[in-house]
């Protein structure tokens, strides 16, 4: 058999296994979408989803053993609502809220459900977990009135936030623009980053998972048929090797081309911050719902040893993680960071809000954080503490 031949074989072998591969695929997606009918909302993550994560051993100090990220039916992480009289709180705000590589139970709103319903006799008091990767005040805005629509009857909001929203002003530097909110079609693109699924489905999102996977899986076939690898993606990195991306980042940040020691002008920044959260105030406002305040706490200060500097990532400028950029001094984070917590507090002054200084009650040092903002175990503990006590005061008897 000569070499053209070969290849035919082949060529033809690959088209009869990708034809059956898809047969088979069109049966699955019709019995699928009979048993189980894709969800119709605006979810923060996929409904149901379940992740494990394994994060690499010393990458994040305070984080042991295997993790596991489960959603529940309305999108978020926690536990379903509860039938019967229940006090109902959304925890809200980006990845330190999200505790994404902190396993179920250990999640600070999953602590603090635990912990207040250890002291409060009624009503039940029930948490979900509404934080998510990357977002800033910018999603939050629209997270919390089509979350509170969507989940009925929640009593009250909890707010932690700023630390991107600082982030996102250093990293675009002279290209930050505060009413980007309002400019056309950002709101479709800010949507996109506050919901891995917005009502109506996007036509991802109306393929269900299985067969999904099994056409990723078809192709990888056929390609290796052909003599084609498929290159790993950033997503395996972050999923199934947990910390193999924050080493890279680190580095990144070892190896930066300078140091800015001094902030740029943050006046526009905390302007559209102070305007976001107004947002996000009169939003719980008007479908009367409680909401609370959290100030960011951070490892960022200007007494860092050597070993929690090497624990550092963000603060690049071009990028808020990336190569061969400049990044900011741990003491000018510290110094912007302290500026974003202030204007929540006079915000929350202002508009009569209760206001939770966290970021004064912690500690920085790696007794709390694995990295520049991100709680261990430990420090999830602590969070969930201080939170209980403050809101003990704050629930109905």
């Amino acid at each position: 058999m000569n070499e053209r031949t070969e290849k035919k074989e082949k060529r033809a072998r690959a088209l009869l296994v990708l034809g059956g591969c898809l047969f088979a695929l069109a049966v699955a997606e019709v019995t699928l979408r009979l048993a189980f009918p894709l969800p119709s909302g605006n979810f923060i993550h996929r409904p149901n989803l379940v992740r494990t994560f394994r994060p690499s051993p010393g990458v994040m100090p305070g984080v042991e053993g295997e993790s596991e990220f489960r959603v529940n039916s309305l999108g978020i992480r926690g536990s379903e609502i509860p039938e019967g009289k229940t006090h109902r709180i959304l925890a809200i705000g980006g990845s330190t809220t999200e505790c994404l590589y902190l396993d179920q139970t250990e999640a600070w709103p999953a602590l603090l459900e635990e912990r207040l319903n250890a002291s409060v006799s009624t009503p039940e008091v029930w948490i979900g977990n509404a934080g998510k990767t990357g977002v800033s005040t910018r999603e939050h805005r629209l997270q919390i009135p089509i979350l509170l629509d969507d989940i009925k009857r929640i009593d009250r909001v909890i707010l932690l936030a700023g630390v991107n929203d600082l982030l996102l002003r250093l990293a675009v530097d002279d290209r930050y623009d505060p009413d980007f909110v309002v400019k056309p079609g950002s709101r479709e693109f800010l949507m996109s980053r506050a919901f891995d699924m917005v009502r109506p489905a996007t036509d991802v999102h109306r393929v269900p998972f299985f067969p999904r996977r099994f056409i990723g899986l078809s192709l990888q076939l056929f390609g290796s048929l052909l003599g084609y690898q498929e290159k790993e993606t950033p997503m395996h990195l972050v999923e199934d090797e947990a910390g193999r991306l924050y080493i890279e980042r680190r580095r990144f940040r070892k190896n930066r081309m300078g140091t800015r020691d001094t902030l740029p002008d943050l006046s526009t920044g905390l302007r559209e911050f102070g305007k976001n959260l107004t947002d996000c105030i009169q939003a719980a406002k008007d479908r009367k719902v409680d909401i609370v305040l959290v100030s960011q706490p951070v490892l960022w200060s200007d007494t860092l040893t050597p070993d929690q500097e090497d624990l550092l990532w963000t603060g690049g400028v071009g990028s808020i993680s990336g190569e061969n950029l400049e990044y900011y001094s741990t003491s000018a984070l510290a110094a912007g960071m302290q500026k974003y917590n202030d204007r929540m507090k006079e915000l929350a002054t202002k508009e009569s809000i209760p206001f939770y200084d966290l970021a004064e009650h912690l500690p920085k040092d790696t007794t709390v954080f694995y990295d520049d903002c991100h709680f261990n175990e430990q420090g999830a503990e602590r969070v969930a503490d201080q939170l209980t006590e403050f809101l003990l005061a704050e629930l109905p008897n």
